[in-house]
């Protein structure tokens, strides 16, 4: 959840250089989607916790959320990524921070 009146900054982020800050970070990751965090661990090595049930957050200013962005494709039942698909996968990594910006009472 944002709060009103709040703006969002996108910035490129490299999984690499940041992959501590990926491990520690409060993970929110929908445990739906367990396949997705696996091929992220394939490609990239990152452990990533999933929680038991969805999370909710409330994100403050100066708050960031960082997401993966992919193009594999969506998984029937039981299926899992192929070694090929997670290796010609495009995976873009992105840091969003909160910023909010007082309004001016113009009284």
């Amino acid at each position: 959840m944002l709060p009103s009146g709040s703006t969002l900054h996108k910035e490129d982020f490299d999984p690499h250089a940041g992959k501590q800050e990926i491990e520690s970070a409060q993970s929110v990751v929908n445990p739906s989607h367990t396949t997705t965090i696996q091929a992220l661990k394939d490609k990239y090595g990152l452990n990533i916790d999933i929680p038991k049930e969805p999370v909710s957050i409330t994100l403050q200013d100066g708050d960031s959320i960082l997401v993966a962005e992919h193009n594999l494709p969506r998984l029937s039942e039981n299926r899992h990524y192929s070694t090929e698909e997670i290796d010609n996968a495009n995976i873009r990594f992105y840091k969003y921070t909160l910023s909010h910006r007082a309004q001016v009472d113009k009284h």
